[in-house]
């Protein structure tokens, strides 16, 4: 007699998307502790509450996890920047706001972090595909406001927004990290848009 396993969900699909978030949930937290190198099928498997032999339905091997937990924060990264410099109607606030809602993710979801986590062929691509969104943003606005210049332009701020992450990581206020890069790429603008 075949027995249907008992789910926890209107669907299957439902149920599978559940299991699947909380066994990146479960990877998020044991990267955030332990690192990659405590990373295990077991310890994932303990913290999300599944059978060890369960993960292998979702995922093809524990090496995909680190990609997903990416993943999870593209979305709400790129929406977020996105809406922020949609809501200006100059280039040179719609860079300002790119450099705001940049360092605000950053703060919030702990760029640098999530930067060191090895990502898979399973996610590569998205995780490219989502930098260059971001970085083709910066690019188009210092085209309207520098064209000469806008190659170099664009390579600086993104240099001053890295540089920006770097420091949130090592601990320095949100606030104050903020009023230095924007102050600095305000600076830039009027160094030379037009």
């Amino acid at each position: 007699m075949f027995c249907m396993p008992k789910i926890n969900a209107r669907t299957v699909a439902e149920h599978r998307a559940g299991v699947l978030d909380k066994l990146i949930t479960a990877a998020e937290e044991t990267l955030r502790t332990d690192g990659v190198a405590g990373l295990t099928a077991k310890v994932v498997c303990e913290r999300a509450g599944i059978a060890r032999n369960g993960l292998y339905r979702y995922v093809s091997s524990v090496d995909e996890l680190p990609g997903l937990v990416i993943g999870r924060y593209l979305p709400q990264w790129n929406s977020a920047i996105t809406a922020a410099v949609a809501e200006q109607s100059s280039p040179r606030e719609r860079l300002l706001a790119w450099v705001s809602a940049s360092l605000e993710q950053a703060a919030t979801t702990g760029h640098g972090w999530l930067m060191t986590l090895p990502v898979t062929p399973h996610t590569s691509d998205a995780v490219d595909q989502a930098h260059g969104e971001l970085m083709g943003t910066v690019r188009k606005e210092w085209e309207a406001l520098c064209p000469s210049h806008a190659d170099g332009l664009t390579s600086a701020t993104i240099a001053l927004v890295s540089n920006g992450f770097t420091q949130l990581e090592r601990g320095v206020p949100a606030a104050e990290v903020e009023a230095v890069i924007r102050g600095s790429v305000e600076a830039m603008v009027e160094a030379f848009g037009a």
